[in-house]
This record gives C-alpha cells, structure tokens and sequence, in this order.
C-alpha cells in the first residue's frame, strides 16, 4: 500500500521491529522504545501482534508507526476479539501529511481480516474521533486519598512482591473481582507471567504484591512505577475484607512517603470495592479519562451478543417479543430480528435509512459503541443528540437490550 511517496507496511522482522523501537524511542521516550521491544520478544501474544508502518520511500525511514495489540474483552461473559491500537508516534518532520489516516486504514483492515469485532485505545484527546472512536469506558480515574483520611487500623496488612510462584494466585484473585464486572478484560496466567517479569523493564512496570494481613493472603494489587499525576497510583486490586482497609491503605501511604508522593490516587472505577473504601474514609473523585472505542462491525458484535440480548429479554415485559429492531446508523443500519424473545438473526443493511426516518432507533455512529456497552443511556444521549430518536416503545425495548453495564479495562501488559 502506497500514499504520496510513502509505503505503508507491515513490519514482522526482528530488524524492522528494533527501527519501529528507535522511532518510538525518538517520539515518544526511551521507556516507550523498551515497551516496544519488550511487546515484540516477550508478551505471550507477541505473534499476534501487528506492527504497522509508514516507510519513507526516498529515505527507507520508517517515520510512522502503530501496533494492534490483541485482547479479549468479557461481556456478560460473551468473549469479544478485541485489537487495541497502540504506541502510535510520528517524527515530527513527517506529520499533516496523512500518514496516520493511511495507517489506520491497513489497520482497520486488519481488523476486518483477523476477525476483530471492536477496537480501543487510550490516546490523545480528539485526534482519534476522525477514525471512528468515541470515549466509551472509564480510563485513569482521578479518587484522591489523602493521608490525613488513613487513621485507625482494624487489622495489620503488609505487602511482598509477587513472583512467578504467585501466578495461580493472582490469576484466581483477578478472575474472582472481574466477576463483578460485566465488561472487563480477560487475562490469561501467562499473560501475568509477562506483567511480573519482562513488563517491569518498560514504562508500563508496576510493583505487583500479594496483600496479608497478620499472615493470611487477603488479595493482591499492582503500583505503578510511573503514571500521571502526582500521586501514588493504585492501580489494580482485588476485593480485599472489610477490616482490611484501614491497614492496606497505610501500607500504600508509607510507599507514598518513600517515594514522595503527596497523596493516593485510587485509579479503580468509583463502583470497585476499594474504590468505595477509599471514598469512605474520605476519598474525592475528581473524574477521569477515558477508553475510546469504535466497532467495525457493529452486525457482527451484535451476533456475537445475542445470548446475552436474549437473556435480557427473558427477564422482562419483551420476553415474548417479535419484530425487527433497526439500529440506522446512517451510514450504514443493522437489523436485530426477533422471534418470542429470541435473536433470530441479525443483517447488515448497508446505507442507513436516517433520512427517509424507516429505521427503528436512529443513532449517529459515534454512540454505538458507548450506548451498546452500557456507558451510556438512550434518554441522557437524546438529550445532546437530536439525531438520536426512537419511538418511545422502541426506546425502552433498546434499553432492555442495552442496560447500564459496570465496566472498566485492566492491561494485560
């Protein structure tokens, strides 16, 4: 694929991958360079990792770069192949020249190709809406915990590093606090495996302990090395008992101390068990970041989905239900058909009717992905958007369809 005296590539080559480092190394920094690297030789996933770039065809300098990343997103238990686009970075002597679009177009073939049915990516604000992604899921939340809040101690808790003979037990503490969650992110034993050794010489490094208190392992949780802010970052965690809080969080503020940092900040989602310790003791949530999110097939998510639309259905006043919901998206519009509760099928229909109004629920296709993963509601979203609309039966089968969802993503590197 060629644009304008570039050539855009996939890169699959040991050599290839150590120049896409460097570049990222001169973009961004040397620790994003050593994620690179470390990504390519060591995730468990490495082979299914797609390296992209932009070669400049007078030079042979890759000057553009981006990677699929794969993950597999829970939701309400249904696996969902999901490709993150990451460590994205352009010299700056090559930018406005549309390298990036070009990218993302091999990327979003990608995609289409290998199956993926949505794509996520932590990036900087705006830049990635022109692509298709909306802000969707709850991303560095901001709960500041200040250290005149942590008095008392009901229990003593203490902290050791987790090693690889700690795997089954980080593996069973994460799979028991994600069941809490109806969209999360699935990890894999040897994916923590990645996350306790190569990942602690990269930017992403976070000091994984296993949490005791007064000898008995209770949980564990994960602090990074770096992070945003001023604060100690608290990560990751798992449910820990109730008395344990007072003496975790001294634990986390004596690390604070030692590394100069002059409060914890909570980055869990406000409905995480710690979360909610931490607010109780006095905790303020000052918001956060957030995941965006687009889906290249919006017919094939919902296929996927159907098992849990139908459980949905069962459990209330559409249990019976028969017809065809149809989502236009104006550039596009899906059917869901329904039998008696039942997802009959689901068709893709190609351009969206928006502008003749045949279409069930007319939604602009940037609020698919946050209203699907029960980010966002159909009524809160209609009162921004005017080209959202439903009748008012087909509103509240949507919101059948599509309730609030508790969600929030933890890297699996």
């Amino acid at each position: 694929m060629r644009h304008r005296g570039y050539s855009i590539k996939l890169i699959d080559d040991a050599t290839g991958i150590e120049r896409l480092a460097c570049l990222i190394a001169k973009v961004h920094d040397e620790g994003v360079g050593a994620m690179t690297r470390m990504l390519a030789a060591h995730h468990p996933r490495a082979g299914s990792i797609r390296w992209l770039a932009a070669i400049h065809d007078a030079s042979g300098d890759a000057v553009a770069t981006l990677c699929l990343i794969p993950w597999t997103i829970l939701y309400d238990g249904i696996e969902i192949p999901a490709g993150e686009m990451g460590i994205v970075g352009t010299r700056s002597d090559h930018r406005r020249l549309g390298l990036m679009r070009a990218l993302v177009e091999r990327f979003d073939k990608i995609l289409a190709e290998e199956g993926y049915i949505m794509s996520h990516i932590q990036g900087i604000p705006w830049f990635y809406r022109q692509f298709g992604y909306e802000y969707t899921l709850p991303l560095e939340m901001k709960i500041h915990l200040e250290f005149r809040h942590i008095t008392g101690c009901a229990r003593s808790v203490a902290f050791r590093q987790a090693g690889d003979d700690d795997l089954k037990l980080l593996d069973g503490y994460y799979r028991q606090t994600m069941r809490a969650f109806d969209l999360c992110a699935a990890r894999a034993r040897d994916e923590w495996s990645y996350l306790v050794g190569p990942s602690m010489m990269t930017d992403y490094a976070a000091d994984t302990y296993i949490v005791e208190a007064e000898g008995e392992t209770v949980g564990y949780c994960r602090v990074p090395r770096k992070g945003f802010g001023e604060g100690l970052i608290l990560n990751e965690c798992s449910a820990l008992p109730a008395d344990c809080y007072w003496g975790f969080f001294e634990c986390l503020k004596q690390k604070a101390i030692i590394a100069k940092k002059p409060f914890i900040r909570v980055n869990l989602p406000q409905t995480h068990p710690v979360a909610l310790a931490a607010t109780d003791l006095g905790a303020v949530s000052l918001g956060g970041y957030a995941w965006q999110i687009k889906m290249p097939d919006p017919a094939a998510f919902l296929s996927k989905i159907a098992p849990v639309l139908e459980r949905r259905l069962a459990d209330g006043a559409f249990a019976s239900y028969s017809g065809t919901v149809e989502l236009d998206l104006y550039r596009e519009s899906v059917a869901i058909r329904l039998e008696s509760g039942r997802v009959a099928g689901v068709a893709s229909g190609g351009n969206g009717e928006g502008a003749r109004g045949h279409a069930s629920v007319r939604m602009p296709p940037n609020l698919f992905a946050p209203l699907v993963l029960g980010q966002k509601s159909f009524a809160g979203c209609a009162a921004f958007y005017p080209d959202l609309a439903a009748e008012q039966k087909t509103a509240r089968l949507f919101d059948v369809l599509f309730p609030k969802m508790n969600g929030f993503f933890h890297c699996p590197y």
